[in-house]
């Protein structure tokens, strides 16, 4: 959501699909059996050489998103190991299957934890629990396993965080609709099958324009849709999760 020409992605999408996936289930003590999962594949090129984002950047990057998204600080991985060990301390901490090496691995395992962070706060989940996975012949590439609480909210909670690491990657500033995008979706999710117009969005975000910023993204999204009503006599928009 940033004005000007746009930078070459860091993170691309390749694919994203949901299902039980079994074979990854005993990589974390913490997956509920049966629990439905999304899978995310990523290719992930940092700016110049692959591995040149120091372990100082990145730990910069961390403590940018924190101020934003200070649950992250609460995420426990590898071994029960803050996320701050785990991610940036070179494979030190225990428990962790790829260490830390290099800025591909850090950006991947960042962003597993920003679509649970998302998907908690979205969804008000009890916990969520995920796992990084490296594919052996392509160190660029990344598959990423996360317990699913529904797929229009993983899907929007994945949108948010490449959208938000990409950015940041790209040196622009944290653009503060994407926290405002995370709460108006929550209170959208608490009332699935009602109705709400923009004045309530408006009340809800503060003032029209980030209204208007939060909104558009949810809906282009497909996480909200307008509501077409045979009789409106307010003539308010209306708007409602889509199912």
């Amino acid at each position: 959501m940033t004005s000007g020409a746009p930078a070459p992605a860091v993170i691309e999408v390749l694919g994203l699909s949901f299902g039980g996936f079994p074979a990854v289930t005993p990589l974390n003590p913490r997956f509920l059996p049966g629990h439905d999962r999304l899978k995310l594949t990523l290719e992930i090129r940092p700016p110049g050489r692959p591995g040149s984002l120091p372990v100082s950047a990145r730990r910069r990057l961390l403590s940018r998103l924190q101020r934003v998204f200070p649950a992250l600080a609460r995420h426990r991985c590898c071994g029960d190991h803050a996320i701050d060990d785990s991610l940036l301390l070179g494979g030190v901490a225990p428990g962790c299957g790829l260490p830390p090496t290099d800025a591909m691995v850090d950006i991947a395992h960042l962003l597993e934890h920003l679509v649970i962070d998302f998907q908690h706060h979205i969804a008000a989940m009890r916990r969520c629990s995920g796992i990084t996975c490296g594919h052996a012949g392509r160190l660029s590439r990344f598959d990423l396993f996360v317990e699913s609480p529904d797929r229009g909210t993983s899907r929007l909670s994945v949108a948010l965080a490449v959208a938000i690491m990409n950015d940041l990657l790209a040196g622009h500033p944290l653009d503060p609709v994407y926290e405002r995008v995370v709460g108006l979706a929550r209170r959208f999710r608490a009332v699935p099958r009602g109705v709400i117009d923009d004045a309530t969005v408006r009340r809800w975000c503060g003032d029209a324009p980030r209204a208007a910023r939060a909104l558009e993204f949810l809906i282009e999204m497909e996480f909200v849709g307008e509501v077409e009503t045979s009789i409106n006599y307010s003539g308010a928009r209306l708007f409602a999760t889509r199912s």
